[in-house]
């Protein structure tokens, strides 16, 4: 396929996936010419995704206005008019205008952060589910937890795998994230070590972040069970995430020298699954 706007990986694979779904159903014989594989598989799944797309640019500045077109644009494409953000202040005396006339915006190449399944902001903590493709940058600890640990007073973390030196870093680097505007943070892991020795290793590390931790309101516990596997973080504010990787989602950097030691957006994620959900 030659897609034009279509730089977010999130859009190209709906897109992929929808053009290879009608190829099969209209053209089992896999051999439609280059304008009707266009005319009824790329182009329907463009505007299938584009109709999406629109949808949550309206709820989040995340998904800038724009519009993707195929090697050959249908009329939806033609005339398709970009939305704008929910959030825009409206000028004074101004009358509501119907989203056929919506000025159009600048399409700018963006990076892909997150699924589909993103609908709101990313300062609004809601029930979600978030899908990180292997590969993939731009995410961090604040931009994936950050929202959703505000107000918690006590958060437990359960992660099997705080065990390798850059795994400890990682859990470091979430602490930092931990807002203790509101007063003291108690921060309780539970974690696992592979034996005896990197328990004690472990133990010794755990400690230096603890007296750290001490000195900047976050009151620092920790346990070790081998029996545990599923990761989650439970807070007191009544959010539990459940991060499939735990917060082992980043790919270890070829070198602790890399500019992605200090800046998670710009480190390699695994593929992974985080699932937050709000008690009742």
């Amino acid at each position: 396929m030659e897609l034009t706007n279509c730089d977010d990986m999130r859009d190209s694979k709906a897109i992929e996936a929808g053009a290879t779904g009608l190829l099969k159903m209209l053209f089992p014989d896999k051999q439609p010419s280059d304008t009707d594989f266009y005319k009824y598989c790329v182009n329907p799944a463009i505007e299938l995704r584009q109709r999406v797309r629109d949808e949550l640019c309206k709820l989040d500045r995340e998904y800038v206005p724009l519009t993707i077109l195929s090697k050959f644009p249908d009329d939806f494409q033609s005339h398709h008019k970009k939305p704008s953000f929910a959030d825009d202040p409206k000028p004074e005396n101004s009358v509501s205008t119907p989203s056929d006339t919506l000025p159009p915006a600048t399409d700018i190449p963006q990076q892909t952060e997150i699924t589909e399944n993103k609908n709101e902001g990313v300062d609004t903590p809601v029930e979600k589910t978030v899908r990180i493709q292997d590969g993939e940058t731009g995410q961090s600890y604040q931009r994936l937890f950050g929202s959703y640990l505000k107000g918690a007073c006590v958060i437990h973390v359960t992660d099997p795998y705080i065990r390798m030196e850059y795994q400890i870093r990682n859990f470091l680097i979430f602490t930092n994230i931990i807002d203790t505007s509101g007063g003291p943070v108690k921060l309780i892991l539970t974690t696992a070590a592979e034996n005896s020795y990197q328990e004690q290793t472990n133990a010794k590390n755990l400690d230096e972040i603890k007296d750290s931790l001490a000195k900047h309101g976050i009151e620092f516990s920790y346990e070790f069970n081998p029996a545990i596997h599923d990761r989650s973080i439970a807070l007191d504010n009544g959010w539990r995430i459940i991060p499939g990787r735990g917060l082992d989602i980043f790919q270890k950097p070829a070198s602790k020298y890399e500019l992605s030691e200090i800046d998670q957006r710009k480190r390699k994620c695994r593929e992974s699954e985080i699932i937050y959900l709000k008690a009742d």
